[in-house]
Parts: C-alpha cells; structure tokens; sequence
C-alpha cells in the first residue's frame, strides 16, 4: 500500500475532535438539551420553567401559567351566547382562540334528515359521534359513504367536502385546529 492513503477518521459525538486529536473533522457535538438555563448552560433534564418560556416569549395565557383549570359547562356556554343554530344542526362552542389552546372544542347536535353540503378549506376537523346515527358522504363526486354510529370518528384532514345523512339525531363532539374565533 501507498503511504499516501490514510484511512478515514471519525469525529467524537462528544468531543467534536477526530479520533486522532485534531480539529479537521466537521461533524460538529450534538446538544444535548434543547432549552438552555439562565446561566446559558444546557441543563441535564431538557425542560424549562414557566419563567424562562416567558422570557423566551411564548406567550402562555395566564390561567395556563398560574396553573389555573378551565372549568365549563354545557348549559351555562349555551346560555352565556356561545350556542349557533341552523336549520338543521345547533352547535356549543365550548372553547375558541380566545382560550388560546390551539383548538376549538365543540359540542355539535345534528337534528333528522339531510345536512348540507360541508367543507373547511382552513381547518381541520374530528368529530367523534356520541350517541345517533347517520351516514357520511365524501370526495370529489360523493364516492365515498361511511356509516357513523356512537364510537366512531370521522377526522377531515384534506380540507375534504362532505355530506351527512342523519337517520337518528346526532350529538358530535369535534375539536377544529386551528381554532375558529367565534
């Protein structure tokens, strides 16, 4: 063999040094905490404090950063103005971005017959039927039925189009992200 050829040299996942002690290679030391500590120094349980994920601005809601629970009820959100009705459902929002949490949580009852035609081209929708029955249509040409019944859940993640047919009054519980602001 030829004195020229050098077998290659790896670089520490610790150090950031080849194996031989120089400082050619380019692999550069994994961190290994995501979050550093006040002092700038990485610290060994990868958390933070609420007081740093303030400072790095985050914006936690207060209630969330003092610990507080968000206690709601069905009847009290559906006197309080957070009830919408149509002609042929009625919906309880139960949280909305006003509650800064990512989503909003609605409890949605679909009444008999036929529901219009659907689609949220800005949301992504789950629902989960608790009690009723009924089936949904989907895709470009409605190709697509499914049968919903209680403990199924329909999750619209392609901003899909959709139908229901309603044989039993529905009650749905669908959480939408991003939330919606009403």
């Amino acid at each position: 063999m030829s004195g020229s050829i050098r077998p290659r040299v790896w670089a520490s996942p610790i150090s950031g040094r080849c194996r031989d002690g120089s400082r050619r290679c380019k692999r550069r030391p994994r961190r290994r905490n995501r979050w550093p500590n006040r002092r700038g120094r990485w610290r060994s349980d990868a958390g933070f404090m609420r007081d740093q994920a303030d400072d790095a601005g985050f914006g936690l809601p207060r209630s969330v950063k003092e610990g507080a629970v968000k206690i709601r009820s069905y009847a009290e959100r559906r006197q309080d103005g957070y009830l919408i009705e149509r002609p042929s459902w009625d919906s309880v929002r139960m949280a909305l971005a006003e509650d800064r949490l990512g989503y909003s949580l609605h409890v949605t009852r679909l009444h008999a017959g036929d529901i219009g035609a659907a689609q949220y081209p800005e949301h992504v929708e789950a629902a989960y039927c608790m009690d009723g029955r009924g089936t949904i249509t989907y895709g470009a040409d409605d190709e697509h039925s499914r049968p919903i019944e209680p403990g199924v859940m329909f999750v619209l993640d392609q901003h899909d189009r959709y139908r229901m047919h309603v044989s039993e009054p529905m009650t749905l519980l669908c959480v939408f992200t991003p939330a919606f602001e009403e």
